[in-house]
């Protein structure tokens, strides 16, 4: 690679340097063992990898040629060039894979080969060409990594005259590289022939080795880390790759084949370059002519592409230490240039801005650039750099010069005919001139395209040198020619007619021609010429009585049926113009619509008017006239007559109608006659809104041309699968779409295999077409049908261009190709000034002829504006287009995008500052900004910005307003009851992190912790306001002589009447109330000793009403009174606890895609969360309270509440002299502070600034968020320890001590301990020392949370209401300001990008009652406002889990059972509607043997013969769940293999925790662990989620492959299942063929069905082949992986196919899984005291036998497939397990298979998801799913393992009591009460 070389030595200053020795080794370490192989350097391991991912090119391939004249010593040359070779470890340097890494490896001194061809070997008519050629064909040497990297040749052309020539790979050297070997080989070569034997050239201070090893070092140590902080803020928004448009494709593997284009940049453009550079300066520092060079080209690339954020790279020589500048190796490094090319700078301005640039970059050069790709885009692309496409290097430091005595030396061009870069520009002084070349892919572009780049490059050169002061878009340096040139292809190709006839009389003369035909279809309803010309001509005589005629417009309001079409041709009939008013859009722009075009009359239907009676005059096609029509002569338009006004969206916010007249039509048809050959033969249909112009072309082509047109309805579509259909039905054979459109039709079609269609034409327009789009088409239909791309818009009459498009453009052609304009139309090319660009270079389309339209109505100043004559074309009238392209050298257009604010979406023309202006014209709008944003899917929707204004809103009502809210939340929650004790009702306490309800065990914890700290107050009259369920009441008030409790929520207050007081004789003197905590009864007086107001806070609406309450309720205190505000949410912490939510819910995610979430958390956060900060002053300024205590909670369990949550105690009395307490430092552990306790008895202690481990994790989290350079795995071990000790662990002292602890908040995560006596009172008690609290973080504001939501849906409502539905954003975001630039400007980059899913407003509300309450039910579950008939449950969020949790909620609200699988299959409102109804679900219908058969047609041909690899490892799949935990055990215990694990981690670490983890929950050994590896992957990616290189390494490291891994769903269908399970077993299969490892596959008895069986009983193990009765996905999936492997074995693969049946726990220690189907049957039928009676052989397998018998059976294995089946041989019957369960002390009884289901289908209702009932529910089949269909013989393969020691136990009473011992254990079966046990 050619590098940017310091200008601050010369080589000859170098070579001086050395020879006087004078290099210092400045900090660079040899490494210890010089022997040893070393490290590769990020860039040789991306070279490394790129020559794995495409190898035998010459890509890398450094090529150096000397001409030599003289007499040339070869033995000389010999040795001089053994001497370098010794002397450089770089050139003895091979690459190896060690371990599966590679390195680089330094081979012994040897003579390196020197091929020589000799005079006689050349052309002896053309020697020289000859020896040229061959040193050319050298330059392209391939190496083997692996082997010499370095390759020699000499082409003797005389005795005197010689050519020498060396190849080194790029992994070992660089362009410097080059010159220091040729300087070397020269010098010792001049002593080598001057008689010293022994050359002298010092000594190297170290190797490349020494500094890959040492660059390696520095990045784990991370010493980088400031420059790769500065490079993401430069580029991590990932900048687009801006590039000179190609002419070819981008290919997906590039061949990096290369050609150059020379060019000469003259002495005066240089000389006026360098005067510039130097007369621009920043901070005093002159440019440079690098930076004037890059300036230039980045201004050559805006011209050529318009883009204004450009990036460009650059080499450097990367030899920034003096120790490392005579080495050869690879040093070579590169920069991101990105420059902001906005607001039309003159080039010195561009120039300052560019030095800039340049100057940081190089003060950042350190990093190397393969760490920052990594650190700023982690997804990069292969194929090219992922940050630059485009090069600049000024090789300003010569190749030294060479003088050998006796020798003359030059160096001669060569090029190795290869490129890394689309364009790459070398520049380098000759004399007085720059020389250089454009070094560009041959693939990209062709030569005339570079040539004229080059040319341009000269010419901007000159131009911006003569004109530095001019804006670069002024600038013009195009030659006269090209200028004419580009003038010539704008004309028209043919002068226009002009047409006599207008599409009324042109339609009449076709119904006379053919008055039987049909004409038209709608539905069922069939109009032939004659009535269709006949209907509109009674309803032209219904509008000539109105008074419409001639200049009359008018209105059709219609929706999409047969009499729109009627409509358009009677106005037109009527000689008057129509306007199209979409029913679909909103009534204020049809009412603007109506105003604005002056339109006397609407046409329109009853059904869409509404009774009221002012508005337009109305025709109502449905009602007949009440009076008779008097047949009247209509009017007759004129050619130039208006036809329509079409209105299309407006950039100030006002729809601006487009004035087509009828010539306009009629001229389209008539100059696209050459080209199409439509006829009465065709059938049309008009599939667009006859607002949108498209329609236009489909309804005239019909009729002129005596087709068929098929109007289809609107609900027709909207439904790409029906629209097929019609296609098919109605045999269409014109067929008119947008992309978008087209790309859903071809899905439809993929779906639909049998549909035959007809069509013959198919035109696309509205939109830009990616060619490659059409691929699934051309794949289908070959050629049947001809494509065209049609551009065009409204203002220029539909069309524009045309371009016949075949399967050859799609493979070869780059960009949106929109072909050449239409005979009678001229498109010129224009640059911002107006002036004509080349061929090649992006401008805006000008659009001249006679399809130009009229203009805007009513809009003269619009007009002038867009509608203008061109100057250069002779005055010539032209639209202005706005849209970008380009010329191709071939006279096509290409269509490359808008130079304005106007976008397409779905083929619809927005005008976004039409969508921003509605928005501000919104009365709480300040400012607003649209994009069009691409979401996940690639499709392009809108996302509108605002930010609010200054109205304000009166407070007290938004108080009121959000109490009100919580009110009905409230009651809502309590109103649903609770079946557990009534004392211990946690309704509504859900998780943050997980939305599921709080473990009970944590919410014991916290009410326990909560009671014990009151109680220390030793309450007797107190006042709890917010009393909830009564957790706190029912525990304190039986203590207490007074007890009052308020609540906000009736249903709260009545629960607690009727539940906990009512009889109670300890709760008589409690009183209820309830109130908002701010309206306490009049008769409420206190006073009282302790008042409570336990999590209630955070529901309050702001922090003035928190200071009411506190105010009223302080002086109801007694003298010595506590105030106790509890669970109070931290404000200091609330960053900190949404970075934990955050992180938990996206465990990949790394801290820069963490920070934009949790800064919208915390904005939508909208509970009154509070600083302790806003206590202590609340105390200061308040007359009677004395002083506050902030308190932590005591809780070993860690949750939100005890992490992120204080208690407020607020205490009144008088203040006393406080204890003077003995001080500690932090690193007084709890056990020390209960020594000294014990030991001294202290009055009081203090512990200070304590590090609070509960949220010292999530503070290092935060901490990490704004540098944005952590990955998952740093996020996810910050949370997990990041140092200090728990609060709790002091706290728990209390239990042991007789002292009050208490741990008191400080900033920071901090917190002080304090212990006293209990004697202390709290005002003597210490206080904490001063807290420097954040002055700006006190409290927050719900209120203003809610007005933004508020503001957000009212805005929304206010599009709705104003604009089309296609205009209406399909996410709005509203933000405090709008991001700025360092210039000022709106920074749209910065803009957050939302998450885009479907338009919201897309909603289709339930029709039926019945719809209604299934669509609540929905809502109830999912927890969203409202749910539309057709929304599928899972893209609003559902899983799983809430899909079982909706079939328990349907069959509890209608009785009814829903398999599970149905739901998967009709998850919408409508779909369950129906399933309610009785109909099937439509599952698909999967052929697996298809499925099998397409999977391996793309296999190789058999047979697979690969020598098995012996390495002694072995990959391992599902090693974290049941089985995969013994497999692994088992292998570790008897083989001496280590185990590369699969496994989802983020980090090799977190990978072997979770692998030790399942290793310990079933209470395996973890010896041998030292020899598990985890492999971080995951089998439903493809290559197993590694990369290339990782699976190429894989295979090459594994002798052995055991495929336990599966995703196991009883739920999910087998598509869903699919990317794990079959995919994930071709991944392995691949692997497997690749490295000749056998495979080893862990299958299942259950995937064989009754066509395995021979009368019911399945034999010798076999291949499956009836996959008939498998209903659930997960046994299809396990099925067709099953085939696949068996077939790989058929093709020589050496494969074992396990199945398995049941799988038991541990004979050893009795650990089994819990989520096996079996125990939770048993669960099941505990939890409800009863079992089903149903007759099935218990046959479970031991897991340790399991795995045990796996690793024997596997030993080895030869070619072919080897079945064995694993089950126990001597089972127990279910009647035996249920005995022995009530022999365990549990009461079951069996019953009848349909009473244990109704019992457990009642359980699972009550106890919901968390119980064993549940999920059995969900996984029965509708027969119970517990007969047997097959029954199996015993596998002797398996028995015979006996001789190995491997035996099965049989299922006896001592092993199932063993299970049920550890189940009792866990906690998975609940011990048995001594009741039970008594049974």
């Amino acid at each position: 690679m050619p590098e940017l070389v310091d200008s601050g030595a010369s080589r000859r200053a170098l070579l001086r340097r050395w020879a006087a020795g004078g290099t210092p080794r400045a900090g660079i370490p040899r490494r210890p063992d010089p022997t040893a192989a070393a490290p590769l350097s990020a860039a040789q391991q991306r070279i490394w990898f790129l020559e794995q991912l495409f190898p035998d090119r010459a890509t890398y391939t450094m090529p150096l040629a000397l001409r030599l004249r003289g007499h040339l010593d070869v033995a000389a040359l010999q040795g001089a060039l053994s001497l370098v070779v010794a002397r450089h470890e770089s050139l003895r340097t091979s690459i190896e894979v060690r371990d599966g890494v590679p390195v680089q490896v330094v081979g012994p001194v040897t003579p390196l080969p020197m091929t020589m061809v000799s005079p006689a070997q050349l052309d002896a008519e053309r020697p020289l060409a000859d020896a040229i050629a061959q040193v050319e064909q050298f330059s392209r040497t391939v190496f083997d990594l692996s082997g010499q990297l370095v390759e020699v040749l000499l082409v003797r052309l005389s005795e005197d005259d010689s050519i020498f020539a060396v190849a080194m790979h790029h992994i070992i050297s660089d362009g410097w590289s080059l010159g220091v070997f040729a300087t070397e080989l020269m010098s010792a070569y001049a002593d080598l022939t001057a008689g010293r034997h022994q050359p002298e050239l010092p000594a190297l201070p170290l190797q490349y080795p020494d500094y890959a090893t040492w660059l390696q070092d520095l990045a784990q140590q991370d010493k980088f880390g400031a420059d790769l902080d500065y490079w993401r803020g430069v580029l991590g928004d990932e900048p687009p790759l801006v590039t000179f448009h190609p002419d070819r494709p981008r290919a997906l593997e590039p061949e990096n084949r290369g050609a150059r284009v020379p060019f000469t940049i003259p002495a005066p453009v240089l000389s006026g370059l360098r005067q510039l550079a130097d007369e621009v300066r920043v901070n005093d520092r002159p440019a440079t002519l690098f930076i004037a060079l890059m300036a230039g080209f980045k201004a050559l690339l805006r011209y050529y592409t318009g883009a204004e954020d450009i990036t460009v790279g650059t080499p450097i020589a990367g030899r920034n230490r003096p120790e490392i500048e005579p080495l050869i190796g690879f040093f070579v490094n590169a920069l991101a240039l990105r420059t902001d090319l906005s607001g039309a700078p003159t080039f010195r301005e561009l120039l300052a801005r560019e030095q800039r640039v340049v100057f940081d970059a190089f003060d950042h050069q350190e990093a190397p650039f393969d760490l920052v790709v990594e650190h700023v885009r982690p997804d990069r692309e292969l194929s090219h750099s992922p940050l630059f496409r485009t090069a600049v290097v000024l090789q300003n430091t010569a190749l030294p010069e060479l003088a050998i005595p006796g020798l003359s030396a030059e160096y001669v061009e060569v090029h190795s005919g290869t490129t890394k870069f689309d364009v790459l520009v070398t520049l380098r002084q000759v004399g007085a001139e720059l020389v250089g070349a454009f070094e560009y892919d041959v693939d990209l572009y062709d030569e005339p395209t570079v040539a004229a780049i080059a040319r341009h490059f000269v010419a901007l050169l000159t131009a911006v040198v003569a004109e530095p002061d001019t804006a670069l878009p002024e600038l013009d340096f195009l030659e006269p020619d090209e200028r004419e040139r580009a003038l010539a292809a704008a004309l028209p190709s043919e002068p226009a007619t002009e047409p006599a006839r207008t599409l009324p009389e042109l339609f009449a003369a076709q119904a006379n021609q053919t008055p039987d035909s049909v004409a038209l279809t709608f539905g069922d309803s069939v109009m032939s010429y004659a009535e269709l010309a006949a209907a509109a001509d009674r309803l032209a005589q219904r509008l000539r009585a109105r008074g419409v005629g001639r200049g009359s417009f008018v209105g059709i309001h219609l929706e999409r049926s047969a009499e729109v079409v009627v409509a358009i041709l009677a106005v037109l009939r009527a000689g008057a113009a129509y306007v199209p008013l979409d029913p679909m859009y909103p009534a204020d722009r049809i009412e603007f619509m109506i105003a604005d075009s002056g339109a006397r009359l609407v046409i329109s239907h009853s059904s869409l008017v509404s009774t009221a009676a002012s508005g337009p005059e109305l025709l109502l096609i449905d009602q007949s006239p009440a009076e008779i029509v008097p047949d009247l002569p209509l009017a007759t338009a004129e050619p130039h007559d208006p036809c329509y006004v079409i209105y299309t969206s407006g950039s100030t916010g006002v729809p601006k109608g487009v004035v087509i007249e009828h010539a306009n039509v009629v001229r389209l048809f008539a100059t696209t006659r050459r080209w199409y050959d439509f006829g009465p033969q065709d059938v049309w249909t008009m599939f667009h809104s006859y607002s949108f112009d498209f329609a236009v072309w489909e309804m005239w082509g019909a009729l002129l041309y005596g087709g068929r047109l098929v109007v289809v309805p609107g609900s027709v579509s909207r439904s790409t699968a029906e629209f097929a259909e019609l296609l098919a039905h109605e045999q269409v054979t014109v067929l008119n779409q947008t992309p978008s459109a087209f790309t859903q039709l071809l899905r439809a079609l993929e779906n639909a295999p049998g549909t035959e269609l007809a069509v013959r034409w198919v035109i696309f327009g509205g939109e830009a077409l990616d060619l490659s789009t059409l691929t699934p088409w051309f794949d289908r239909y070959g050629e049947s049908a001809r494509l065209v791309n049609m551009y065009g818009i409204t203002e220029t009459t539909v069309h524009v261009t045309y371009r016949e498009l075949t399967r050859a453009d799609v493979v070869s052609v780059a960009g949106s190709l929109i072909g050449v304009p239409l005979p009678d139309l001229g498109v010129l090319i224009v640059d911002p000034a107006g002036r004509p660009v080349p061929d090649g270079v992006a401008g805006e389309m000008l659009v001249s002829g006679p399809g130009v339209g009229r203009g805007y109505l009513n809009r003269d100043d619009l007009t002038a504006e867009r509608f203008v004559e061109s100057p250069v074309l002779g005055g010539r009238r032209v639209y202005r287009t706005g849209d970008l392209a380009r010329r191709r050298a071939d006279g096509d257009l290409e269509y490359l995008g808008r130079i304005d604010q106007q976008v397409k979406v779905r083929g619809f023309r927005i005008e976004l500052g039409e969508i921003e202006a509605a928005i501000t014209a919104h009365p709480g709008v300040d400012q607003s900004v649209v994009l069009a944003r691409k979401d996940t899917g690639g499709n392009l929707s809108l996302v509108a910005y605002f930010t609010p204004g200054d109205a304000t809103a009166d407070a007290a009502d938004a108080e009121q307003d959000q109490v009100a809210n919580w009110q009905i939340v409230f009651n809502s929650t309590y109103r649903q009851g609770h079946d557990g004790a009534a004392d211990f009702d946690i309704s509504g306490w859900n998780d943050s992190y997980t939305n599921a309800a709080i473990p009970e065990e944590h919410m014991r914890e916290w009410v326990e912790a909560t009671v014990a700290a009151v109680r220390t107050l030793a309450p007797q009259r107190v006042l709890e306001i917010g009393c909830g369920t009564g957790l706190l009441l029912s525990r304190l008030a039986p203590q207490c002589a007074v007890y009052d409790a308020t609540d906000v929520s009736a249903s709260a207050i009545e629960n607690v009447r009727t539940k906990i007081v009512a009889g109670n004789r300890d709760l008589e003197h409690v009183r209820l109330d309830q109130c908002a905590a701010d309206e306490l009864p009049y008769d409420v007086v206190g006073p009282y000793d302790v008042i409570l107001i336990n999590s209630v806070v955070q529901y309050f609406p702001s922090a003035d009403y928190l200071t009411r309450v506190l105010d009223s309720v302080a002086g109801l205190l007694a003298p010595e009174g506590v105030l106790f505000v509890g669970d109070v949410r931290d404000l200091t912490l609330s960053e900190s606890f949404h970075a934990t939510v955050e992180a938990t819910n996206a465990p990949s995610a790394g801290a820069a895609e963490l920070a934009p979430a949790v800064r919208a958390a915390l904005d939508r956060d909208a509970e009154l969360v509070i600083a302790p900060k806003y206590f202590e002053d609340y105390v200061a300024a308040h007359p009677t309270l004395t002083g506050s205590r902030i308190r932590l909670k005591r809780g070993e369990y860690l949750n939100e509440m005890s992490r992120f949550r204080y208690d407020a105690v607020l205490y009144s009395g008088e203040r006393g002299l406080p204890v003077r307490p003995k001080l500690l430092d932090a690193t007084t552990t709890p056990q020390q502070l209960a020594d000294l306790l014990e030991r001294d008895r202290p009055a009081a202690v203090l512990i200070a600034d304590v590090l609070d481990a509960r949220v010292a994790g999530p503070l290092a989290v935060v901490a990490e968020l704004p540098r944005g350079r952590a990955g998952a795995a740093q996020i996810r071990a910050a949370l997990a320890d990041s140092g200090g000790v728990s609060p709790a662990d002091y706290l728990a002292l209390a239990d042991r001590l007789p002292y009050r602890f208490e741990a008191l908040r400080r900033p920071g995560g901090r917190y002080d301990v304090v212990v006293t006596g209990w004697d202390v009172a709290l005002p003597s008690i210490p206080a904490a020392r001063d807290a420097e609290w954040p002055d700006d973080l006190v409290i927050s504001d719900p209120l203003r949370v809610k007005a933004r939501d508020d503001l957000v849906v009212d805005v929304r409502a206010h599009l709705a209401r104003r604009l089309p539905q296609h205009m209406v954003p399909a996410a709005v975001l509203v933000l405090d300001e709008f991001p700025l630039t360092t210039n000022g400007k709106l920074d749209r980059r910065a803009l957050p990008a939302p998450v885009l899913r479907r338009n919201t407003l897309e909603y289709e509300p339930p029709r039926t009652p019945l719809e209604q309450r299934v669509a609540g039910v929905f809502a109830h579950v999912l927890g969203i406002p409202r749910v539309g008939r057709e929304d599928n449950f899972f893209d609003l969020g559902g899983h799983s889990l809430l899909a079982a949790q909706l079939i328990l909620r349907l069959k509890q609200t209608f009785g009814e059972d829903i398999p599970l699988g149905s739901l998967f299959a009709r998850p919408t409102v409508a779909g369950v509607v129906a399933l309610l109804a009785g109909e099937t679900a439509a599952e698909e219908a999967i052929d697996l043997e298809a499925e099998v058969a397409a999977a391996i047609e793309s296999w190789p041909a058999a047979p697979w013969t690969a020598t098995p690899p012996s390495t002694g490892e072995v990959l391992l799949t599902g090693a974290t769940g049941f089985v995969g935990a013994f497999l692994l055990q088992e292998l570790l215990a008897r083989t001496d293999s280590r185990v590369h694990c699969l496994v989802r981690a983020d980090s090799k670490e977190e990978g072997l925790a979770r692998l030790a983890a399942t290793f310990d929950s079933y209470e395996l050994p973890r010896a041998a662990f030292d020899r598990v590896i985890p492999v971080l992957g995951d089998l439903a990616e493809p290559r197993l989620g590694l990369s290339e290189k990782q699976f190429l390494l894989l295979g090459r490291t594994i002798d052995a492959i055991y495929h336990n891994g599966a995703q196991v769903n009883f739920a999910l269908p087998y598509r869903v299942l699919a990317a794990a399970n079959i995919q994930g077993t071709q991944e392995l299969i691949t692997l497997a063929r690749t490295s000749g490892a056998p495979l080893h596959f862990v299958s299942s008895l259950y995937v064989l069905g009754p066509g395995d069986a021979v009368d019911g009983r399945v034999g010798a193990p076999l291949p499956a082949q009836d996959p008939t009765q498998l209903s659930l996905g997960y046994l299809q999936s396990k099925w067709v992986a099953e085939r696949l492997v068996t077939e790989a074995g058929e093709r020589g693969l050496p494969v074992s196919v396990f199945r398995l049946g049941r799988i038991g726990g541990d004979s050893r220690t009795g650990a089994c899984q819990t989520s096996d189907f079996f125990w939770l049957l048993v669960k099941a039928s505990q939890e409800v005291g009863l079992a089903p009676e149903v007759d099935f052989a218990v046959d479970l397998a031991p897991a340790d036998f399991t795995g045990a018998a796996m690793v024997e059976l596997a030993r080895n294995p030869a070619p072919g497939t080897h079945i064995y089946h694993l089950r126990n041989p001597q089972p127990c019957t279910f009647t035996d397990a249920i005995g022995w369960l009530r022999e365990s002390g549990w009461p079951v009884r069996l019953v009848a298979l349909d009473q244990w289901r109704d019992a457990i289908a009642a359980h699972a209702a009550s106890a919901g998801p968390g119980s064993a009932s549940f999920s059995v529910l969900s996984l029965l089949s509708a027969n119970g799913g517990l007969t047997p269909l097959i029954q199996f013989d015993v596998d002797q393969a398996v028995t015979a393992l006996d001789r190995v020691g491997v035996q099965c136990p049989p299922v006896s009473r001592d092993l199932f009591i063993r299970y049920l011992d550890y189940f009792r254990k866990v906690g998975f079966l609940a011990a048995p009460s001594p009741q039970e046990v008594g049974v």
